[in-house]
């Protein structure tokens, strides 16, 4: 399971930090934010404290990333991503658009 941590109010927005970071790259973004939008902030698989996976990196992140939308019983949230995890992002919505309102790729 991913690592994950959840703020403020709202519609719910996950957040997909880029590779070498996690989900603190937010810390700015927070404030601005979480009056209006339940902001879930994730870590990738290998960083801070989710687990490394095997297979396909890809494919294997927009499954967890599915997993913790089950698990925190969403049925559709915004997918907001940042350099590199705008990969995620894209192969999040190839699989699981029906979950997707919107997205927003940060610097791709």
């Amino acid at each position: 399971m991913l690592s994950y941590r959840i703020v403020g109010d709202g519609p719910p927005v996950v957040l997909i930090h880029g590779f070498g970071i996690s989900f603190n790259i937010w810390r700015n973004l927070i404030p601005l934010l979480k009056d209006d939008f339940t902001l879930i902030m994730i870590e990738l698989p290998g960083i801070g404290d989710s687990p490394a996976l095997e297979g396909n990196y890809l494919d294997e992140s927009a499954r967890s990333l599915e997993e913790l939308r089950r698990k925190l019983k969403i049925e559709r949230w915004r997918v907001f991503s940042y350099s590199s995890g705008t990969r995620v992002g894209e192969r999040y919505i190839e699989k699981y658009s029906d979950h997707v309102v919107n997205a927003v790729f940060l610097c791709p």
